[in-house]
């Protein structure tokens, strides 16, 4: 039984219902809130997609795709990542590139269209960032030097940074993470817990 298209189709309707009902929650309709539980139903889409492309390249008898064939993939990867960046969030729609990549490698495309694309891209970056709104420029720069303002923007990283060093090879052991503990990392239930994993655990 394949389940491939279910679950994409799934994870298609959820963002349809995000862009349509979605709660604003740090300037992105990214997250469902369910009973004091949230998540985001990209970050499952990233695989339900990866499936759905898999599925597609084993369904394809061809050794090479063609024209009609590659834009089908591009389809199946693109019509998530357009309901995604409508959130807005174009961190999240890039970690879907590499699936790009990956239907290029196995299509057999020539090396003058990977030329090309490689062209497009660099002609887009500059007109992206000119389209990006202040806050998603700021989390870039922010990204690249936290220490530009270590207490504002890039207090975040600067602190799960000092959780992780402070944990060194063993750890301060479970719950005794003093970063967490007093708060000092805020937002340590979403993707930063890896901060306190490290600050508790240690290196090993």
């Amino acid at each position: 039984f394949d389940i491939a298209p279910i679950l994409y189709g799934i994870g298609i309707a959820l963002l349809l219902y995000l862009m349509l009902f979605g709660r604003l929650t740090a300037n992105v309709r990214s997250w469902i809130h369910i009973f004091g539980f949230q998540f985001q139903p990209s970050e499952f889409m990233k695989i339900f997609t990866a499936l759905m492309v898999a599925r597609y390249f084993d369904s394809n008898d061809r050794a090479y795709l063609d024209v009609r064939s590659f834009m089908w993939v591009m389809g199946i990867i693109g019509l998530p990542v357009f309901f995604i960046i409508m959130q807005p969030d174009f961190g999240t729609a890039a970690s879907f590139f590499p699936l790009v990549a990956v239907a290029m490698f196995f299509g057999g495309i020539r090396a003058r269209v990977w030329i090309a694309m490689a062209l497009i891209v660099a002609i887009a970056l500059p007109i992206g960032w000119l389209a990006m709104k202040p806050y998603q420029k700021e989390r870039i720069l922010i990204f690249l030097n936290p220490e530009q303002d270590p207490l504002g923007a890039g207090y975040h990283i600067t602190q799960s940074k000092i959780a992780i060093g402070s944990g060194g090879i063993h750890g301060k052991g479970c719950r005794h993470g003093t970063q967490a503990k007093r708060e000092f990392l805020p937002a340590r239930h979403t993707d930063f817990v890896f901060a306190v994993l490290g600050e508790e655990w240690g290196f090993i």
